[in-house]
């Protein structure tokens, strides 16, 4: 679940702003890439909600950590997978 809040500490409403955008392409983008058949090598994106100034997009829970710290752990994983 990835939650955004207007207020969240370090965020100014142009931030929120962007975030807003970045939120709503997610969720277009994953409805599309999974439709009418999922796709076993994407995160299911389950839902998102957009209530006044709380943006909440839930997803396929990827065990392993970030995309950038398995980047860090194992360098050049992601030329292999090619």
């Amino acid at each position: 679940m990835k939650i955004l809040r207007w207020d969240m500490p370090g965020l100014g409403s142009t931030d929120f702003s962007k975030y807003k955008d970045r939120f709503q392409f997610k969720a277009q983008l994953g409805a599309r890439l999974n439709s009418p058949v999922a796709n076993p090598q994407l995160l299911q994106v389950h839902s998102y909600e957009e209530n006044d100034d709380l943006l909440l997009l839930e997803m396929e829970y990827a065990p392993g950590g970030s995309l950038a710290e398995q980047r860090t752990l194992h360098p050049g994983w992601l030329a292999r997978m090619g």
